[in-house]
This record gives structure tokens, C-alpha cells and sequence, in this order.
């Protein structure tokens, strides 16, 4: 019976799902000769939270009482560190895995984890803006010259995108009363997520003033 991963050393309980999950893979592949998409994906979900288990601070204490100098409770998971070596040195030799070509959808969007931040910072530049929260009267304007998209995909994002309502004491919560710093601020935030949406992200068209 598995013990509550609050009594273990925080990444060992999240290797166990890895191990199973592993367990069901070899499974699998010895039985039909190839990779299940859906079971390479929880495989990698399983190492996804490893990883996160790993470098939490449940996980991770003070070197001597040095809070600058952190060290892990326990060392990391063989099993999951010999996984990611293998795949690893396949990747170096200039060969895609083929657990990635298993998980990749051809056609997914380009949305990795800073592109999706950069959005979610544009869709909460639009909500504090309608609650009068910063001062800018045409917010979707403004989001859609910055990053260069169009009025279909930017309903898409607030289709899309969890942040219902505008929360300014999450966004800046020590200016939450100041409108006009609170408006800086913000309009900072949205420039650097824009860049970093033009640089990975799927612009519709150029973007005025960048060349």
C-alpha cells in the first residue's frame, strides 16, 4: 500500500506514480510493439512532478542555517535521473526521441509555458483596464498592436484564458491604490509579454514599430 507522500521524502512519493507508470509503458510496448501517446504523456507528467517535488521548498531546507544556501532532504530519484539521461543523450546525437514524437501533436499551438504567461498578462492588462483599475481606454487595442494579433485571435485568448476578473491586490498588490503607478507597472508588464510573444508566440501580423 503507498504511504501518504506527506510521510515520505516529498520527490520518492512522486516516484512511485513514474514507477508505475513506467511499469504499464514496458507493458504496453513489449505487447504491441509501440509507443501509446497517451501513456508516454503521463509518463512525462510523472517526471514533470518529480522534477517540481524535487526543487520545492517542502523539499529543499537550509545548509546550516544559511537560507541562501539550500539543500535538498533527498537525493534525487535513480530511476528518474537514468530515464532522463537516456533520452537525453538520444536527443544530443541530433535524433528526436521517439518518446517526443509520441507526445508532440502536430498541430498544437506554440504555446509553451511563456507564452501562455505572456497571454494571461494581456488578458489581465484588459480586465484591470475595464474596471478602471489603470488608465487605458482601449486595452484590446493597445494588446493587439503590441502583439500583433487580430480581433479573432484575441477573442480566442479571453476564451481561453482564466482570468475571469481583474484581482490588482495579486497583480501589484503593494500599488493597488495608486492608479497611475499601477498603470506604469502594468504597461511595463504587457511590453515585456509582448516581446516575449513576437519572439514564440504566432503573431498575426507585423507589429507597428518593429521594423
Amino acid at each position: 500500500m503507498m504511504q501518504d507522500k506527506d510521510d515520505r521524502p516529498v520527490a520518492t512519493a512522486y516516484q512511485d506514480q513514474y514507477c508505475e507508470v513506467l511499469g504499464k509503458r514496458l507493458s504496453n510496448k513489449i505487447k504491441d510493439g509501440s509507443l501509446s501517446r497517451e501513456l508516454e504523456r503521463e509518463q512525462w507528467q510523472a517526471v514533470y512532478e518529480v522534477l517540481r517535488a524535487y526543487s520545492s521548498n517542502e523539499n529543499l531546507k537550509p545548509l546550516n542555517n544559511d537560507h541562501s544556501a539550500n539543500h535538498p532532504r533527498e537525493a534525487f530519484p535513480p530511476e528518474v535521473a537514468v530515464y532522463l539521461g537516456t533520452v537525453l543523450e538520444e536527443l544530443l546525437t541530433g535524433r528526436m526521441p521517439d518518446t517526443f514524437k509520441a507526445v508532440v501533436k502536430p498541430h498544437a499551438p506554440n504555446y509553451g509555458p511563456e507564452v501562455k504567461g505572456a497571454i494571461a498578462t494581456a488578458v489581465q492588462y484588459a480586465n484591470l483596464a475595464r474596471k478602471g483599475l489603470i488608465t487605458d481606454r482601449k486595452p484590446v487595442v493597445t494588446i493587439e498592436e503590441k502583439f500583433g494579433i487580430k480581433r479573432r485571435t484575441w477573442k480566442e485568448w479571453r476564451k481561453n484564458t482564466p482570468f475571469d476578473e481583474a484581482d490588482p491586490e495579486k497583480f501589484f498588490p503593494k500599488l493597488q491604490d495608486d492608479v497611475s503607478k499601477r498603470t506604469s507597472l502594468a504597461q511595463n508588464a504587457l511590453e515585456r509579454a509582448a516581446k516575449v510573444y513576437r519572439i514564440n508566440g504566432r503573431p498575426d501580423s507585423p507589429v507597428k514599430g518593429s521594423g
